[in-house]
């Protein structure tokens, strides 16, 4: 759904990204993960047809999005960092504005959009008055408004609360459900590791690592624990189903691997033989960094 071949944008001498290549499938969900000032947004306004690259070529469905601007933007949704918001406008009258721009006339489609981001009792208010969590949610719903077959989302849960959080996620476990294509830059670890099927890494311009999280962990997630009694707790945890090499490090503690979402059954099976401590090793926020700072 999503190519990417060499692309590469430079303001003068400076490259804000160099020969930048990755693909998408249909329907998957990918994270794409650097820090600030690495190349993302640059990247994200090329594949919207808001800015033109330097060199390479972007794709989606099939279609360059330097030739075809027009026919691209009407397949993809894209909710900036800083939502374009015309904070005189109800929140209705600007999703409705956004349609109109993207093709959609039937106020169904509106309606729609504004009930699944949550927004449904607060379409008559201005959106001057509501606060940024709210606007955020307005980003979202004209991102989505014409139900596009991509989404590329900048920081979504950007001034969202927990609980708006659970439930933006719900919405693109939903939308890729749907067969959506979706592109999500976020800081928040946690919500790539709960939402996407990849990642993309970049750093300093350019893509540094591109895979699934449990190929860039080297499989299964190692967990570091500490305990009082090794003996019975090594006995404990190889008896659990989907636990493999556990290992006595010394000093009370064990290695082990284990799905990421066995976390809570090896810390039952170890609090007996007196658990003291519990932690992932080599996540995706140690992967992350080892990528992104000094030389990947």
């Amino acid at each position: 759904m999503i190519e990417v071949e060499g692309l590469t944008k430079r303001y003068g001498a400076d490259n804000a990204i160099e020969d930048v290549s990755f693909s998408v499938a249909k329907g998957e969900v990918v994270g794409f993960l650097g820090p600030n000032g690495a190349g993302k947004t640059t990247t994200m306004r090329i594949l919207t047809g808001s800015l033109g690259a330097t060199a390479g070529v972007a794709r989606i469905g099939g279609r360059d999005v330097s030739t075809h601007a027009a026919a691209v933007k009407r397949t993809v949704g894209y909710l900036p960092e800083v939502p374009p918001l015309y904070v005189t406008m109800t929140v209705r009258d600007y999703v409705a504005f956004a349609g109109r721009l993207k093709g959609v006339t039937d106020p169904a489609a509106v309606d729609r959009a504004l009930a699944r981001v949550g927004l449904a009792d607060v379409g008559h208010r201005i959106i001057d008055h509501l606060s940024k969590g709210y606007r955020q949610r307005v980003g979202l719903a004209q991102a989505i408004v014409h139900d596009p077959e991509v989404l590329i989302l900048d920081e979504p849960a950007s001034g969202l609360d927990p609980a708006q959080r659970v439930e933006i996620r719900a919405l693109l476990k939903e939308l890729a459900a749907g067969d959506a294509t979706i592109i999500l830059s976020t800081h928040v670890l946690a919500e790539v590791e709960a939402l996407c099927d990849r990642v993309v890494i970049i750093a300093r311009g350019r893509v540094v690592a591109t895979d699934t999280l449990d190929d860039l962990s080297g499989g299964r997630r190692q967990v570091a624990i500490e305990v009082q009694q090794v003996g019975p707790a090594m006995e404990a945890l190889r008896a659990l189903p989907g636990v493999e090499l556990v290992e006595h490090a010394g000093e009370g503690r064990l290695l082990l691997r284990c799905d990421a979402d066995l976390r809570a059954e090896v810390a039952t099976a170890a609090a007996p033989h007196g658990l003291l401590a519990l932690g992932a090793r080599r996540g995706l926020e140690d992967i992350y960094l080892s990528l992104t700072q000094g030389n990947a």
